[in-house]
């Protein structure tokens, strides 16, 4: 077990239970960091709630990655005390080597949607929380268009299938700024303003979407190719429909024995008003220890 609390007090608030019901995460890293280890205590504080005795808190993890296998992950569960191997509450989707991995877009959300079908039906659960770790791949390594990707998501989320009017999106300065296809920006918009749609139309198939991305200078600044214009534009989209943006990064000084990096907690899109807790934005450090473990810490303590 870590010799750190698993989820950090600086976090705690941020982390656990649970997202608010119909609400997106975005979390996103750089090459030198792994959000690895915020996906896990994310999970670990679904399938945990406070009171385990309250059938409605009953959560199942849908876990669909691009980027890392079966294997790691359980590894990682497993440094926490969680047993993925164990019982039906955590669903894996391997999309580097399963079914999905040369499937067309179609047949992807197929796959998806079936998954948090069955945890729904067969789990038992009242929630499902759907977790989709490096889908930005679909647009660097499938040559999907943004469009399809975002309308993926946007399906099996259920946000906005029933209703076609459109409420007004309300601007919000990202914490990057990146160029943004003109074909695209209307898109945004719409996507940007289904958030209030989904406060007044609680969501039918998953509780809450975690979304891991990639946020490198080099492919959110430079837009000099089409797959630098198109990786800015869905992670920009996302950040549009986030309640919450987690960024990772490294030290902007380098290297150090006892800082692994940077951690960024911002508001998206979604973040805060009508009722909900205002995301209080804020930079602290981080240090992930080789048993697991991780300290969140405020700079100079």
């Amino acid at each position: 077990m870590p010799s750190q609390p698993t989820i950090p007090p600086l976090l705690s608030t941020l982390l656990s239970p649970l997202p608010p019901a119909g609400s997106l995460t975005l979390l996103t890293s750089v090459l030198s960091t792994s959000t690895n280890w915020l996906v896990l205590r994310i999970i670990h504080a679904a399938l945990k709630p406070p009171d385990s005795h309250r059938k409605d808190l009953e959560v199942s993890v849908v876990l669909v990655s691009w980027l890392r296998g079966w294997d790691t992950w359980c590894e990682g569960a497993r440094r926490l005390g969680m047993d993925f191997s164990k019982g039906s509450r955590v669903a894996f989707v391997d999309g580097l080597g399963g079914k999905v991995a040369m499937s067309g877009m179609n047949d992807i959300e197929t796959e998806i949607m079936d998954t948090v079908k069955r945890q729904k039906n067969e789990g038992g659960a009242a929630k499902v929380l759907l977790v989709l770790d490096g889908v930005d791949y679909l647009v660097a390594g499938t040559g999907a268009e943004v469009e399809e990707v975002m309308d993926m998501v946007q399906e099996i989320r259920d946000v906005g299938l029933a209703f076609s009017y459109l409420f007004p999106p309300h601007p919000f300065p990202l914490p990057i700024e990146t160029p943004q296809p003109k074909h695209l920006r209307a898109r945004v918009e719409e996507w940007d303003g289904q958030a209030d749609r989904r406060k007044l139309f609680p969501p039918q198939h998953v509780y809450a979407t975690i979304v891991t991305c990639a946020a490198d200078s080099a492919l959110m600044h430079r837009a000099s190719t089409p797959l630098e214009t198109n990786h800015a534009a869905l992670v920009t989209a996302f950040a549009h429909q986030a309640r919450v943006i987690l960024g990772v990064r490294g030290l902007d000084t380098g290297t150090a024995r006892d800082v692994s990096g940077v951690l960024r907690v911002g508001r998206g899109g979604d973040g805060g008003g009508d009722g909900e807790a205002e995301v209080e934005e804020k930079e602290v450090l981080y240090f992930a220890a080789a048993d697991g473990g991780v300290r969140v810490f405020e700079r100079g303590s």
